[in-house]
């Protein structure tokens, strides 16, 4: 084999290597919510849920920054999606 058939196999087995690790380990950890995009207590009605540290699905962000604006928490986001 030559070299250069070398360091393709090598570079693939590289990016199989990565690849799972993204897949065990995915980079959707907790974030802050982007609270200073929205006006309090004026949110829309889309629909694109997160999920938040304390393990209530939230409509959409704006909505999880209304909770925190009006009971004076610092829930973050778990996740994009339901809980």
């Amino acid at each position: 084999m030559s070299v250069i058939g070398v360091l393709r196999m090598e570079f693939l087995v590289m990016l199989i290597v990565c690849a799972t690790v993204l897949a065990v380990h995915p980079t959707d950890a907790k974030r802050n919510p982007n609270c200073a995009e929205y006006i309090p207590g004026i949110c829309s009605r889309e629909r694109d849920p997160v999920c938040g540290t304390n393990g209530i699905t939230f409509a959409n962000e704006c909505m999880l920054c209304s909770h925190n604006w009006e009971y004076k928490k610092d829930l973050k986001i778990e996740k994009n999606g339901e809980c």
